[in-house]
């Protein structure tokens, strides 16, 4: 059963194209591709919550041995395409 806005969605995006990512889930795609290249080790951020009143935070554990504030220059600077105002925050070591 076709899903009520389908024909809608598809026809403005065109066929065969794919729905564009959200906010969330291209900050998650950056977040988890420093994860994968040792950047940081976890992440966190408040997009699941039902309004951000403060933009957008994302709290970054770094690598063992990283420079906090190396660490919260490359998340930020990987992150500046997806949002204007992106607070970062590296958890202490």
């Amino acid at each position: 059963m076709r899903q009520p806005g389908a024909f809608k969605l598809a026809a403005i995006l065109g066929a065969g194209r794919r729905r564009p990512m959200t906010l969330r889930g291209d900050i998650n795609a950056v977040l988890n591709r420093l994860v994968r290249e040792g950047v940081i080790s976890a992440f966190e951020t408040n997009l699941g919550a039902r309004a951000e009143p403060h933009g957008v935070r994302v709290i970054v554990t770094p690598t063992s041995a990283s420079n906090r504030e190396v660490v919260r220059r490359t998340v930020a600077d990987a992150l500046s395409a997806q949002a204007e105002h992106i607070t970062v925050t590296v958890k202490p070591g």
